[in-house]
């Protein structure tokens, strides 16, 4: 546990000092940059589960399902997205969402628990929430851990500043956040305050340098105009963060004396720094005094330079020194003239130099003075150039042995000018990954040296390589040269290669992952020659007419093929596929094809994708594969007209099926026993003359989960025996001439209904809704919203028939 985080039991209850220790435990899981897990701070799963039934009175833990009655005695609670109804505990002291998935993207504003007790209040990635009411500060006096990361929050109110206790206040990745309140200075047992990634703010508040306790800041904000300037920060003396520290907006920087005070040298905690100038048009020397005074101390691991201005780096950086830095990352520095001695890092593994304009060789000098016994960039793994507009040629490492003995990937990338790589760089065995792209000068086979190792013998070249990506260059000389490609090459992947071929004496039996794009040369794809390919992507290859497999070829061993945006496709091999382990299958805007490939009833098919294929008559000819378990069909018009016969209702384990058309023929869907028994999932959408529903097609789907109809223009009503028993999601969206729902009722296990842009939708159920609902949304439905709003706090007439539903929402606002 870090320093000062342990709480002091004199004078304290034990639960008062049960409570410190959470929010310790808490603090300690935000200084080591670690997501809350409450099974962390168990030491056993038998410890947690008595820790679970001793505490399960005091202790809840809520689903969004099933939401059970708070008792008056809960004290931590930890609650999933949409549950706000913190009314009746009024002695919480713990509220944590569990939303670290992803983001709740609700818009209604969630009411805060406003209750006395309350210790920790954790509500991230809630993108709901823009802003705190002002009573917080009178009302959560008791308050230690606030955390509001990913928050749409703009500004929090000036009574926050009356939380004596808090003790961690975490703003990170609050986007929209401009500024903190003027009076932070009195929150004077705050010890972390995490405001990294918050572009809109652009000063400190003052006097920050009297919180004493403060031990993490991820962020300060060099002020302007007589703001909190640089020199305050060398009074913020009790910091120990070791995560990320940035200093931002360096171009403030007033008087030079200021800066040399900050001793950066000095905070031997220091482990990750970012240093950041912006908005600045002039090589000034005065900033490599400033970034000379900013020297950190040698235990750094991490630097981060972004848009320094003069023509060259000070001598600390890239010194033998730092023998732990780890990652270093040069940025917009765009009129630095050449590169620091960064080979000299013994421990660097991560190296990316971006927009470097004016650096036209890269040579000695990145290397260092040679005085070292280790080689240069002897740790090195990942090394990445990009938007470097002049550099035109990098030299080699002249000392016996090279340079980048450990390098695994490399990147270059929008190079234009490049055209001398070093010639040694082909002694690197190691490389694992490469990727060079919109670098149009760099010449093959000069470049192909990158990817083989020099032997005596021309048929030992070796290599490493196992993925390279290639775009803008000669891919036809690039592939042609030097014997072919490496030997332990499994992905491969070529954008805009004007000059494709693949010729058919090279080997490509390491292959196992390929993608083209943009290669219009490129007339019919040789399957036989890729016998190991398990993925196949083809996209924007404008002339592609076929994929070739002769008859009695071998098996492929292909378990993905994706084509997308060949206007000229027609064909696949006349005896179909010989892919037995194929599974996903997807086909998307090809508008000369008119069949799939036959043969494929014996497939391992099981995802297929046929999308703005308007040619396409008929599915595989001879059957489809039994083991189907999802079928999307989009905007393949002369498809959908044979759909009586595709045979839909054999498939045993389909359960997912997705239809989109314009199809002026089709004015009921699904007629009986189009689709199986088995189907859990139903999207209907986009059409135009669709009336109504089918109702023996529907209640034919007895394993019917969730139903979607959308964009049905002409749709009128709903079956009037109702829809399957089974369904419990109902989803209908822009049908603008829909007027009534199932007069027989919803079925009884439907759990969330969502109905938007129904514009004439008025009648619901006569017995209303059902008991197992649990979310309702109306949104743009005029007619249900004058039926169901409150008018001046009263119900309306029709408030009975949702009143029962926990989770109601009329355009986009809660309603309670």
């Amino acid at each position: 546990m870090a320093e000062g985080f342990l709480p002091q039991p004199k004078n304290k209850t034990m639960e008062e000092v049960g409570d410190d220790y959470f929010v310790a435990l808490l603090s300690r899981s935000f200084f080591q940059r670690r997501s809350i897990n409450c099974d962390e701070y168990t030491m056993h799963d038998h410890v947690r589960n008595l820790a679970k039934f001793i505490s399960k009175q005091f202790a809840l833990s809520l689903a969004d399902d099933c939401p059970p009655e708070i008792v008056s005695n809960t004290r931590h609670l930890s609650f999933h997205e949409n549950f706000a109804s913190f009314q009746e505990a009024m002695r919480l002291r713990t509220v944590l969402e569990l939303n670290f998935s992803g983001y709740n993207i609700c818009k209604t504003q969630v009411p805060l628990p406003m209750t006395r007790c309350l210790r920790v209040l954790i509500l991230s990635k809630r993108r709901n929430i823009t802003k705190l009411p002002n009573s917080i500060g009178s009302k959560l006096m008791h308050l230690r851990y606030l955390e509001l990361s990913y928050t749409l929050i703009k500004r929090l109110p000036d009574s926050i500043c009356k939380l004596c206790n808090l003790q961690v206040l975490n703003l990170s990745h609050c986007r929209d956040l401009d500024a903190l309140p003027r009076e932070m200075h009195k929150l004077v047992n705050l010890r972390h305050l995490d405001i990294i990634d918050t572009p809109c703010m652009k000063e400190m508040p003052r006097h920050l340098d009297r919180l004493k306790c403060l031990q993490t800041l991820t962020k300060f904000i060099v002020g302007k105009h007589g703001g909190f300037g640089i020199g305050e920060l060398r009074k913020l003396t009790n910091l120990r963060w070791r995560g990320p520290f940035s200093i931002v907006d360096l171009q403030n920087v007033g008087p030079l004396v200021d800066v040399k005070g900050v001793n950066l040298g000095g905070r031997k905690y220091l482990e990750e720094l970012v240093l950041e100038w912006k908005n600045d048009t002039n090589a000034s020397e005065s900033q490599k005094f400033v970034l000379n005074s900013l020297q950190p101390h040698s235990n750094l691991k991490s630097l981060n330079i972004i848009g320094y201005g003069y023509k060259y780096f000070p001598d600390w950086v890239g010194d033998a020194s730092f023998s732990n830095i780890s990652f270093l990352r040069l940025e917009n520095c765009k009129f630095c003239l050449s590169l620091p001695p960064l080979g000299q890092l013994p421990s660097l593994r991560d190296l990316s130099i971006v927009g470097l304009h004016e650096v036209d060789t890269v040579g000695p000098e990145f290397y260092g003075d040679g005085c070292s016994s280790t080689k240069p960039f002897g740790a090195l793994k990942v090394l990445r150039f990009a938007y470097m507009l002049r550099w035109k040629e990098w030299f080699s490492f002249d000392t016996e042995g090279g340079a980048f003995p450990n390098l695994r990937e490399l990147y270059i990338k929008s190079c234009p000018e490049i055209r001398v790589l070093p010639f040694g760089i082909h002694h690197i065995v190691s490389l694992d990954k490469f990727e060079i792209l919109e670098c149009s000068q760099l010449p093959f086979p000069y470049g192909r040296q990158w990817l083989q190792t020099k032997t005596n013998r021309r048929d030992e070249l070796q290599t490493g390589l196992l993925e390279l990506k290639i775009n803008r260059v000669d891919a036809l000389g690039f592939l042609s040269w030097g014997g072919g490609l490496p030997c332990t090459l499994k992905t491969l992947a070529i954008e805009s290669c004007r000059m494709l071929e693949l010729p058919a004496h090279l080997n490509y039996s390491s292959l196992e992952d390929l993608t083209l794009y943009y290669c219009d040369s490129l007339k019919s794809f040789p399957l036989d020659l890729f016998p190991n390919l398990l993925r196949l992507v083809i996209e924007w290859c404008g002339n592609l007419e076929s994929l070739d497999q002769h008859e009695n070829g071998l098996r492929l061993s292909l378990i993905d093929i994706y084509l997308h945006g060949c206007p000229n496709f027609s064909f696949f091999p006349r005896g179909g596929l010989r892919a037995p382990d194929l599974k996903e299958f997807r086909i998307k805007n090809c508008i000369s094809l008119r069949s799939l490939p036959n043969k494929m009833h014996n497939s391992s098919l099981e995802n297929l994708c046929v999308e703005d294929c308007p040619e396409l008559e008929s599915l595989f000819e001879w059957g489809l594969p039994s083991n189907l378990n999802t079928i999307s069909i989009v905007n393949c018009e002369k498809l959908l007209a044979s759909r009586m016969v595709w045979g839909l209702q054999n498939l045993p384990f389909l359960k997912r099926f997705e239809i989109t058309g314009k199809s002026e023929d089709v004015k009921s869907f699904p007629e009986d026993e189009v689709l199986p028994t088995s189907l859990t999932y139903l999207y209907i959408l986009g059409f135009q003359n669709l009336k109504s529903l089918d109702n023996k097609g529907l209640q034919h789907l007895t394993a019917l989960e969730e139903l979607c109809i959308s964009d049905c223009p002409k749709l009128e009503c709903m079956p009037k025996d109702g829809l399957p028993a089974s369904l419990s999601m109902l989803n209908i969206s822009y049908c603008p001439k829909l007027e009534c729902m199932p007069k027989g009722g919803l079925p009884a296990s439907l759990f969330t209904l969502n109905i938007s842009y129904c514009p004439k939708l008025e009648c619901m159920p006569e017995g209303g809704l059902p008991a197992s609902l649990s979310t309702l949304s109306i949104s743009y439905c005029p007619l249900l919203k004058k039926k169901w709003e409150k008018i001046e706090g009263e119900d309306s007439e029709e408030w009975h028939k949702i009143s029962h539903v926990p989770n109601k929402y009329i355009d986009e606002e809660r309603i309670e």
